[in-house]
């Protein structure tokens, strides 16, 4: 299954099976071609929506006509965890996030979320675990509709170090946050993102790297 993001709105790409267990009627079908991805592109972009799905029995083949109507860029970025269990998420422009940047010329996806991690939040001694998910999200850069996919991994930091925010980033805090009776349904942030920690955090409390 794929979810794809124009700001809070999702393009869902699932098999039959997968849209039976959502227990959902709420999206908009889309039948799985250029032209008809090109067009719900464009209405989620013009304004909110409860989402538009994708029911096809090959989705990597779906997403790959996707790629074909936009730009596509691969970012990576971590999820970092302190020996006290804390979680490493940076403020940017009013919402919580976690580091993460495009991936440049020559860099493995690893490298590249070791970087951001690194250079967002002025953390250097980091351990890198296993790549943990992949969230996707549309954005306009003109002419393109871009197609980011990011590759996430989980990562280790020992207790006592303090974070810098990357200020040219528009990254006004830097913090480690105690996850500990935090709803994530509640919490300001991206769908993206959300999704990403109930993953992380439906595996276990802490993750073993």
């Amino acid at each position: 299954m794929y979810k794809i993001f124009v700001n809070e709105c999702p393009l869902i790409i699932a098999t039959a099976d997968e849209y039976q267990q959502m227990h959902t009627s709420d999206f908009m079908r889309v039948e799985c071609n250029k032209e008809e991805f090109a067009q719900v592109i464009e209405w989620m972009f013009r304004g909110p929506s409860k989402g538009f799905i994708t029911i096809t029995a090959n989705p990597d083949k779906a997403f790959d006509i996707l790629k074909d109507v936009c730009k596509p860029i691969d970012a990576a970025g971590g999820v970092v965890f302190n020996d006290s269990g804390h979680l490493l998420m940076i403020n940017r422009m009013g919402y919580w996030d976690l580091p993460k940047g495009k991936v440049d010329p020559g860099e493995t996806f690893d490298f590249t979320a070791i970087r951001e991690v690194k250079e967002e939040c002025g953390v250097k001694e980091i351990k890198l675990g296993k790549p943990v998910a992949r969230t996707y999200h549309l954005y306009n850069q003109y002419p393109h509709k871009m197609l980011k996919t990011c590759h996430w991994y989980l990562m280790t930091c020992p207790d006592g170090v303090v974070p810098k925010p990357q200020a040219e980033e528009h990254i006004t805090e830097a913090i480690w946050k105690d996850m500990a009776g935090v709803d994530l349904d509640s919490l300001h942030t991206y769908e993206t993102i959300r999704g990403l920690l109930k993953t992380v955090f439906a595996e276990k409390d802490k993750p073993e790297l």
